[in-house]
């Protein structure tokens, strides 16, 4: 695999070192799409069918934003995220999946995740199936990393299975950056769903909601730097 763009490399709780490789789309090669295609599939194996494969591989080509864990010359992890529109500094870490389990690479994967977006992400979030098999366990997986549940929303993945919607706020993007100077609270501010005025107190808990965490939980600090460092989880 031609390697591009080079991040980091950090030991592993093995003691093994771990390259994080940033790859976008026209860096793509035949090879390695179907190597990163490959990984998400043996991750999903009761999810994705022929068509979500698709689907995948035509975000990667339009988007193809991934962060790409090598060891020993071998594909064992893979991230992928975009910048969500909808959302104010939002991005979205969507296909997400590390073979080697126990070695503290998907932490090492998040963390380089979030140092890379330090100065670009008010917010990284993520999806979480609501149905899934007892054998997964990312629903345990992004709280220990520092994310807090965010809202469910039901009949997001399918008519059957609800999406549990995780979030990290940035301590490093400042509060109220890029926020109107007429959106603050008034005495006329109602909740639309029961009528009720808002005080000014309930206004600050709804904007300032979702904290952001200790800057010692945002990313492991390797990124840029040129020694080898040890896996901190």
């Amino acid at each position: 695999m031609l390697l591009q763009h080079e991040l980091a490399r950090i030991r592993d709780k093995k003691g093994e070192i771990v390259k994080i490789v940033r790859y976008e789309s026209w860096y793509f090669s035949g090879k390695a799409m179907k190597q990163v295609i490959r990984l998400f599939r043996q991750g999903y194996p009761d999810s994705f069918d022929d068509y979500d494969l698709r689907q995948i591989e035509a975000d990667l080509v339009k988007e193809g934003l991934c962060l790409l864990a090598v060891k020993k010359s071998k594909l064992v992890g893979a991230l992928q995220f975009t910048k969500w529109p909808a959302i104010q500094a939002g991005w979205l870490l969507s296909y997400f999946f590390v073979k080697e389990k126990g070695a503290g690479i998907g932490e090492i994967l998040c963390a380089s995740l979030e140092e890379f977006l330090e100065k670009e992400a008010r917010i990284i979030f993520t999806t979480h199936a609501g149905i899934l098999p007892d054998y997964v366990s990312s629903y345990g997986f992004f709280p220990k990393m520092g994310y807090q549940e965010w809202g469910i929303l039901q009949g997001y993945f399918r008519d059957d299975i609800w999406g549990i919607f995780f979030a990290k706020r940035n301590p490093h993007y400042r509060i109220g950056r890029g926020i109107p100077k007429n959106s603050g609270w008034c005495k006329e501010m109602i909740d639309e769903r029961t009528g009720r005025h808002i005080s000014q107190d309930e206004y600050q808990k709804i904007k300032y909601g979702l904290e952001p965490v200790a800057e010692e939980k945002w990313g492991f600090n390797m990124i840029a730097r040129e020694n080898v460092i040890e896996c901190g989880i």
